[in-house]
């Protein structure tokens, strides 16, 4: 998988949320990723 980003909401998503994109793209190769759906994102 690839991935590409803007380099300016890049560094806003690190302020924003404390994690770059570099970091939050390694969950997608996790073998060991967990999915959790929301409270209330449920519609079935």
């Amino acid at each position: 998988m690839e991935f590409e980003w803007d380099p300016e909401e890049a560094g806003t998503n690190v302020e924003k949320h404390g994690v770059s994109f570099a970091e939050a793209r390694t969950v997608f190769g996790d073998s060991l990723e967990v999915t959790i759906a929301a409270p209330g994102s449920f519609s079935g």
